[in-house]
């Protein structure tokens, strides 16, 4: 057995933690832009986002598009700012242009490329997290993914707004005397796909289920060097009653597809559900239910613990030297009176969600201790 502290093995309890950081990033304001038709006010909980993540994010400034000031004092919504029901659930979400200081592309490298960030039923989150809108369908290809159309030093060459789409209150990302780009929730998918306007057929079916297995490979190969974007936001959501929905398709992809040496996926998986727990138990941050938290962990220790057992010693640069335990053992060592009880009597109940792996991975995560996995 590989002997290493306890504090180590609790790494991966820290590195879903944010660092608290209340300093301004936009002026001591939650106004970017005021105009006689409208005001680009932010809600006070999407500024403390941009406060606390100032080293990853830049909000826009009206100044920096460059678009006629006529278009601009025409308009009767912001052109940075956009509320609406986008997803179509009944709650509020936000789209709002933002700069990346981490999103990096070959074509200018040292560029903080816009983007557009999309916060989902943002007043029922008290830390909400935003979607990062990149190109897909036939865009997916593209070298540089924002689907803001930013020309680098010469300024942001689009602005937003938002018509009703076949049916859909749809944001809509304008390029004067251009195009224009619609980014229309698919219910299917569980995310937003990014539409010329000029291609859209509401007669046919533009968001498509990722049921076609090429479709399925396709995106996970787009997404690996982001793989969060899989994890974080495709595999576990909710319908607009608020019920839990589990994309076992993407599980059944990384299970077949993770190496010794290839496990980008499973990594990202535990981070994002590690930090769902940690968001539940220790700051009382609560997306899921308790009972919808336990059927995640379920589904994806289901996916990630085999593969952590089988891969980690053959390959242990790219498992962490197995420090990072896995799931299960992290709800076994972090919270044994707690968690680890509830999940236990959960898992019984729900005859283990009829998952294969869950209950070998449960007598597995209790062969940890301080030291490591077995």
């Amino acid at each position: 057995m590989k002997v290493l502290s306890i504090s180590i093995i609790f790494y991966l309890l820290f590195i879903g933690c944010k660092k608290n950081d209340n300093t301004s990033v936009i002026n001591n304001t939650a106004t970017l832009a005021d105009n006689q038709n409208y005001s680009c006010e932010i809600p006070s909980v999407i500024a403390d986002y941009f406060r606390v993540n100032k080293a990853t994010w830049e909000l826009v400034q009206i100044n920096e598009l460059k678009v006629e000031k006529e278009t601009l004092s025409k308009l009767k919504n912001c052109p940075l700012v956009l509320e609406g029901d986008f997803d179509g659930n009944g709650d509020k979400d936000i789209a709002i242009m933002a700069r990346s200081k981490k999103i990096r592309y070959d074509e200018v490298k040292d560029h903080n490329y816009a983007f557009l960030l999309v916060f989902n039923n943002y007043e029922k989150s008290r830390n909400p997290e935003p979607l990062i809108i990149r190109k897909n369908g036939e865009y997916a290809d593209d070298e540089v993914q924002t689907v803001i159309y930013d020309q680098y030093n010469e300024g942001i060459w689009s602005y937003l707004s938002k018509e009703n789409v076949c049916g859909k209150e749809t944001i809509v990302v304008r390029i004067p005397e251009s195009s224009s780009f619609y980014i229309i929730w698919d219910k299917n998918k569980n995310a937003y796909q990014y539409i010329n306007s000029l291609d859209l057929d509401c007669n046919k079916n533009n968001t498509s289920k990722l049921s076609d297995s090429n479709e399925l490979e396709k995106m996970m190969k787009q997404n690996v060097s982001s793989s969060e974007n899989v994890t974080d936001q495709l595999i576990f959501t909710k319908d607009s009653n608020n019920n839990l929905q589990i994309n076992t398709e993407i599980l059944n992809y990384i299970q077949t597809y993770t190496t010794a040496t290839d496990n980008t996926y499973v990594i990202a998986l535990q981070k994002y559900v590690t930090h769902a727990i940690i968001q539940y138990y220790n700051r009382n941050e609560r997306q899921w239910t308790e009972d919808q938290l336990i059927k995640i962990i379920a589904y994806a220790s289901n996916t990630t613990d085999p593969l952590h057992k089988k891969f980690w010693k053959e390959s242990p640069e790219n498992w962490h030297q197995g420090m990072w335990g896995n799931i299960l053992s992290f709800c076994y060592l972090v919270y044994p009176k707690t968690l680890w009880v509830k999940l236990q009597s959960q898992l019984k109940t729900e005859n283990y969600y009829n998952l294969s792996n869950v209950k070998e991975m449960v007598s597995y995560a209790q062969e940890f201790d301080k030291f490591g996995p077995p």
